[in-house]
């Protein structure tokens, strides 16, 4: 299947980071000037996160979790805040242990 560990990523990430409305991930062509976006679809309820299609996968996952960070910060602000970078490092935190990199180890060597 193409886009497999794309949409690992984006199972994981919905079922150990929940929010309060659904969330929808599309892989699809968007304007040149993104590679991504997300948006509160305020009638349906929903998130709706779509990333360009032409990205190669790992680079789509990294887009994927940029944009879910936003709709987890959604609240407070749609800009690169202290909340929405919280909320970034959990989810990006999430794909480490998702693929099995043991991070515990690593930060405990650089204390």
């Amino acid at each position: 299947m193409r886009n497999k560990a794309f949409y690992e990523v984006v199972k994981s990430t919905k079922e150990n980071f929940p929010l309060r409305y659904p969330v929808h991930v599309r892989r699809v062509l968007v304007p040149q000037d993104r590679s991504g976006d997300c948006w509160l679809n305020y009638p349906k309820r929903e998130f709706v996160i779509r990333v360009d299609k032409k990205l190669p996968q790992l680079w789509a996952i990294d887009v994927f979790l940029h944009e879910y960070a936003h709709a987890m910060a959604w609240n407070t602000s749609k800009k690169h805040d202290d909340e929405w970078g919280v909320a970034y490092s959990q989810v990006y935190r999430n794909l480490l242990e998702l693929w099995g990199i043991e991070t515990k180890k690593k930060v405990a060597k650089l204390q």
